[in-house]
């Protein structure tokens, strides 16, 4: 019989991908960080490593972070955003000269 893990432990597979005629093999875990207000549906994470022991401990560190109310979604900003707030928090300490110039 197969055995079921606990509620929000996650799963942990291995995953065997073909590029090119050259077989590549990694670790994959999936966690449920929670769910879509409008939709009710899970919002899962992925972690990757080339050892299942690497993954496992990326997935129980998100676990326990989850578990915490710490976990923190990955955002995803463009270069130009990114430099706006870089831009805004960061130059604040340089000549007006030096700023001219980066921007």
């Amino acid at each position: 019989m197969a055995r079921k893990n606990a509620k929000g432990g996650g799963t942990i597979r291995k995953k065997v991908v073909t590029r090119n005629g050259k077989e590549y093999v990694y670790w994959e875990a999936r966690l449920t960080t929670g769910r879509d207000p409008g939709t009710g549906r899970q919002i899962q994470r992925s972690f990757t490593g080339k050892t299942q022991a690497e993954v496992r401990r990326k997935l129980q560190e998100a676990a326990v972070a989850v578990d915490q109310g710490t976990y923190t979604a990955p955002s995803r900003l463009t270069v130009g955003q990114w430099l706006d707030i870089w831009q805004r928090d960061y130059l604040g300490g340089v000549k007006p000269s030096t700023a001219l110039n980066y921007e």
